[in-house]
């Protein structure tokens, strides 16, 4: 029974490993192909804040090398950094802002940056790597709150 179960996980390896693959080769063709990386769907969502939202760094990697804008985001002003704060995704954070060259201090309609949103949530990680790649501690959401009131705000 061990030697079976150790062959069902090198099978799950490598299907995962080739639907990874084939995901990207199915991405790279649509944008040889001359699909728009920028072509929102519902909300202004585009495929570059859904990758974001459900934490597909090999997919975002791969819009933003295919020129996806990463300042493209939904109604309410939130952005592929915001979604991808909100999932605790630091590297994406990271890599959308250092190579993406997303904006640290864009603000949603309601006036919160994505470190309002760290601090919010509590997550002190996130809130110093948003700090180090230039997000501005005295931000002011349209409720005249800096992140420190937003994360005092969540008991945080």
């Amino acid at each position: 029974a061990p030697k079976t179960e150790e062959r069902r996980r090198q099978l799950a390896a490598r299907t995962w490993a080739e639907v990874k693959e084939t995901r990207l080769q199915l991405i790279a063709t649509l944008v040889d192909h001359g699909c728009d990386v920028n072509a929102p769907h519902d909300h202004g969502i585009t495929p570059l804040y859904m990758a974001c939202e459900f934490g597909l760094e090999d997919v975002a990697h791969t819009l933003l090398e295919a020129g996806a804008d990463p300042s493209i985001g939904a109604d309410d002003g939130s952005t592929p950094l915001f979604v991808a704060v909100e999932g605790g995704r630091h590297a994406l954070v990271n890599y959308l802002v250092v190579l993406g060259r997303a904006d640290p201090n864009h603000r949603r309609r309601n006036g919160a940056s994505a470190l309002h949103t760290a601090a919010a949530l509590g997550d002190v990680d996130m809130v110093n790597l948003l700090v180090e790649l230039g997000a501005s501690v005295d931000a002011r959401n349209n409720g005249d709150w800096t992140p420190l009131f937003a994360a005092a705000g969540r008991g945080r």
